[in-house]
């Protein structure tokens, strides 16, 4: 699948290669755990609002960030950020 022309895999910090980033179909996020206030930028209404922006109209964004068995507020609290972006959780 990443042989297809239609991929384009970008391997950078997000909040640097989002601006620079076209339209997309979908978006895949995969976080670590924040370890800074900075890295929680990436769990934020705004950011998700911003990533929401970028998709076409029933593009799929997919996050991988925290654990709901580990950390269940941090995983709630990104689905009610998710969902204050105007995003489906």
């Amino acid at each position: 699948s990443l042989d297809d022309p239609r991929v384009r895999v970008v391997v950078a910090d997000a909040r640097e290669a989002l601006d620079a980033a076209g339209p997309a179909h979908a978006i895949l996020s995969d976080l670590t755990f924040p370890g800074t206030p900075d890295d929680c930028e990436l769990l934020t209404r705004d950011w998700f609002a911003r990533l929401g922006a970028r998709l076409h109209p029933g593009g799929v964004l997919a996050i991988n960030a925290v654990s709901p068995d580990r950390t269940p507020s941090a995983y709630w609290s990104a689905y009610q950020s998710l969902r204050a972006a105007g995003l489906v959780a």
